[in-house]
């Protein structure tokens, strides 16, 4: 795999919110988030910065990692067992990687910068962790289930994945209940 390295660089996502506020391709995303989830949602994205001719994730890849395009424009292809077959060009204001994002399962295509990109990444990980109410917040069932120690204060570790089945509301699972759904196509 030859994903790109996260760049440092202050988290400003307006290029971001532009590029989807203009986006009229078929393929791209309405703006399902309201400008207080866009700065919850800001803390947990990475920039990444892809130069033309760059894969950013193979098929068959186990990762997933989504990616909103900020600009740029990125080729979305599968080979089968004769040549490669373009599935897509996707520009500014597009998701990738939605499908491993929210499937769990391996990279459907590859996709390679078609032309230098700025994108902003949310693993997995990140997002689970968004879901996840900070440690000391956490005062029901299935306490702990927050970052940091796994546990809060005076209570016993909570269950293996009690925060998925717990009803934990973190900062993003109440915010986003809904909204997200607009990304899943």
């Amino acid at each position: 795999m030859n994903l790109p390295s996260p760049v440092a660089s202050k988290v400003d996502l307006s290029g971001l919110l532009d590029a989807i506020a203009k986006a009229s391709a078929d393929d791209s995303i309405t703006n399902p988030l309201a400008p207080a989830q866009w700065d919850i949602l800001s803390s947990y994205l990475l920039p990444v910065v892809l130069p033309a001719g760059q894969v950013l994730f193979s098929q068959g890849a186990n990762d997933r990692t989504l990616y909103f395009v900020e600009s740029g424009s990125l080729s979305v292809h599968y080979q089968d067992e004769k040549e490669r077959l373009r599935l897509a060009i996707v520009g500014a204001g597009s998701v990738v990687g939605e499908g491993a994002f929210f499937s769990h399962r391996s990279r459907s295509a590859t996709v390679q910068a078609s032309a230098p990109c700025k994108l902003w990444s949310l693993t997995a990980i990140r997002f689970h962790r968004a879901h996840q109410p900070p440690a000391r917040h956490c005062t029901g069932p299935g306490a702990g289930c927050g970052l940091g120690s796994g546990k809060a204060p005076g209570q016993p570790p909570p269950p293996r994945g009690s925060h998925l089945t717990d009803g934990c509301q973190g900062r993003l699972c109440g915010a986003f209940q809904g909204p997200w759904q607009s990304l899943r196509r």
